[in-house]
């Protein structure tokens, strides 16, 4: 094995901890075919370490993996926010600017007098402008957050450490004006700096790239910067990291100070930096990295990026486990070990046919980043453009130079006139904004992509791991163990995308807030419906459950708006809204001798939605209702509770003596029904 592979013990502690996070994961879903690979991987690991006599290598991968089941536990148990039923009094200060009404996330908050997590609130309405700073207290229905979300880990919710949301309407006397932190006020001059001197898209997107926040960023800019696979550039990075991180070593070089002396300035200001960026998982990552590289040099020592690359993994995963599920930790990550694996091949290849080191340079990094990011193309955008690799090579060299301007101008903002340099950047960021748009409205070129889970995302790497020099075997077998692996990686895909056919009638509410509702409905003859506007939500639980939407009915943008449609009929189904008020309180599906009816946050005590069910529906009919603290149906002669109040809901149902239905419910709150044919 020693001399087939060489092995880096950092780079496979970093993998067998990611993978005990992540295997962890599918032990708490009870997922059987994950567990039964993982298991028999470790098999054929032991045994082959058995073989081989690598003992060490062997109590690594099995003590990092094992640690990795572990701290998995222990964190995400810390995710546990308490249930609040009715009005409750908050108290919490607002880190986000708030115009009017919106949303803003509250920390120090406490609830009841009780401290907890954070909280997300959305100012319905306000007598008093709120700044970053302020206290606000307000009464308020809670909702408990949950990390799961349709199968996956929920970032936001982890990152942020937000426990709760709410809405709240605010009056003077609930606002106690305070003093923004030293940090706040410093990002809050920056970003007004930038306005006064940039057009609005270019100050956004200059204080994105600067601090890693795309709050203010325009969806439409955030979805062209998708679309054409430069939504890389948006995060806090090795690009910016590693240009202040040259900078700030070469002025102090020039001042003649010692290497040590060096070094702590340059941490110091790094570390400063990612924490104005909220430690982000990539400019963490980078931060790392760059420290690492630097001391490399202060004590004589060779710098491996691999070694460094994990490294870094390790301590974010030791610190914070569960960002192994972010997006950004993923991509930051992968494009780093892309760059590892290929960096050097690929300029060497570009070399030989003549083009100058630095086009090459540029070209071999932008088709790592591709291959990189590719995978996670597939899993969150389910589509990728021939062109992201010219978008890539014209806007790269663009950011890097729009980057070391807007950085340097950071000290001379508060200087009047000055700041007409910011025009330079300007410019350039709204060229890289016009290329993302003109990319992303191409309709040629565009592929579209498996999604893949991870199991698939493993093999695919595993496969360009194998044409690396990590991998000491012969060009010829290299080549055929990557081509198996790619078709292995394209099966597997195929199979575990096909879509999943249904043979049953379910309405599953999507959301549940204002205007974001929206709905889907399956049929007995394996038809999907959308009912709504095409939220982000609504794509997770497609993706999730697999459904292909044969029928949107998108005319609508909530099932609470009263623009709904009254009837709708599709081929065999009709879909009936019951309305009061023009707010929907009911729907009823029929296809053919099958009905359903789903009403909207009623109590059954009240017996309102459910007396205008039975003026429509026959005996047999089973009657679901959606509450807060219960699952309940019923039919004329029989009434069927889930649970009692405030217990926590799974899978319930009945199948014979209260009629034929399933619920499912996420805690308390019932989100699908199904009536079986």
């Amino acid at each position: 094995m020693k001399s087939v592979l060489n092995f880096r013990p950092l780079f496979f502690a970093f993998v067998a901890l990611a993978l005990g996070i992540r295997f962890s994961k599918d032990i708490l879903d009870g997922n059987v075919f994950i567990i039964s690979f993982f298991s028999l991987l470790l098999v054929v690991i032991i045994v082959l370490s058995i073989y081989k006599k690598h003992f060490i290598s062997l109590i690594i991968v099995c003590v990092c993996f094992s640690l990795g089941l572990g701290i998995f536990v222990i964190d995400y148990n810390k995710f546990s926010p308490n249930e609040y039923s009715g009005k409750v009094t908050v108290v919490g200060r607002v880190s986000d600017e708030v115009y009017g009404t919106g949303g803003t996330l509250l920390t120090n908050v406490t609830i009841n007098g009780e401290n907890t997590g954070n909280l997300y609130v959305y100012i319905t309405s306000t007598e008093e402008d709120l700044s970053i700073g302020d206290y606000i207290t307000f009464s308020s229905k809670v909702e408990s957050m949950s990390l799961s979300d349709y199968g996956d880990i929920n970032t936001y919710y982890y990152a942020n450490n937000q426990y709760y949301f709410a809405y709240a309407s605010l009056t003077k006397s609930d606002v106690i004006h305070e003093n923004p932190s030293l940090s706040e006020s410093f990002k809050l001059a920056v970003k007004k700096g930038l306005e006064e001197n940039m057009s609005e898209d270019g100050a956004k997107l200059a204080f994105s790239v600067l601090f890693g926040d795309r709050s203010d960023l325009s969806q439409e800019v955030t979805n062209s910067f998708s679309a054409s696979g430069l939504t890389h550039l948006l995060a806090v990075s090795g690009l910016n990291i590693s240009f202040l991180a040259t900078i700030l070593y070469w002025l102090l070089s020039k001042l003649k100070l010692k290497h040590w002396l060096r070094f702590i300035i340059t941490a110091v200001i790094l570390l400063v930096y990612c924490y104005l960026c909220g430690f982000g998982a990539s400019v963490t990552r980078a931060t790392l990295m760059s420290l690492i590289f630097l001391s490399a040099g202060m004590f004589g020592k060779r710098y491996d990026i691999l070694n460094s690359l994990s490294l870094a993994g390790l301590i974010i995963l030791m610190f914070s486990p569960l960002m192994v599920f972010d997006l950004g930790f993923l991509l930051s990550f992968f494009c780093v070990f892309s760059i590892a694996l290929f960096a050097s091949p690929f300029t060497r290849a570009f070399q030989k046919i003549k083009l100058p080191k630095a086009i090459a340079v540029l070209l071999a990094l932008t088709l790592c980043t591709q291959i990189g990011i590719m995978p996670f193309m597939a899993n969150y955008f389910g589509q990728i453009t021939i062109f992201t690799f010219l978008a890539n090579l014209i806007c790269i060299p663009v950011f890097n130079i729009a980057y070391g301007f807007i950085f340097c101008c950071l000290i001379i903002l508060p200087i009047k006139y000055v700041n007409i340099i910011l025009f330079i950047p300007d410019v350039l960021f709204k060229f890289i904004i016009l290329v993302a748009d003109l990319i992303a409205s191409l309709n040629i070129g565009v592929l579209q992509l498996f999604k893949l889970d991870y199991i698939t995302i493993i093999i695919f790497y595993l496969a360009f791991f194998t044409l690396s020099s990590f991998l000491m075997l012969n060009f010829r077998a290299k080549i055929s163990i990557c081509v198996t692996l790619l078709c292995v990686c394209f099966c597997y895909s195929a199979i575990i995308n096909q879509p999943a056919t249904v043979n049953f009638l379910s309405f599953s509410l999507i959301d549940g807030e204002s205007e974001s509702v929206s709905a889907v409905i399956t049929t007995p003859n394996n038809k999907v419906l959308y009912i709504g506007s095409l939220t982000e939500e609504g794509q997770k639980y497609l993706k999730y459950k697999r459904l292909n939407v044969d029928y949107y009915i998108s005319d609508t943008k909530s099932l609470f708006d009263d623009t709904i449609i009254a009837d709708v009929v599709v081929e065999d189904i009709s879909i009936k809204f019951f309305k009061s008020d023009y707010q929907t309180l009911a729907v009823l599906v029929k296809v053919n001798d099958i009905s359903l009816f789903y009403a909207f946050d009623e109590r059954p005590e009240t017996y309102q939605i459910l007396n205008v069910a039975y003026e429509l529906m026959s005996e047999e009919i089973v009657v679901l209702c959606d509450t807060f603290d219960v699952g309940y149906a019923e039919n004329i002669t029989s009434a069927y509770y889930a649970s009692e109040d405030l217990l926590n809901l799974e899978n319930s149902y009945s199948i014979e003596e209260y009629g034929s239905f399933t619920m499912s419910f996420n805690g308390n709150i019932l989100n699908e029904i199904r009536s079986v044919n």
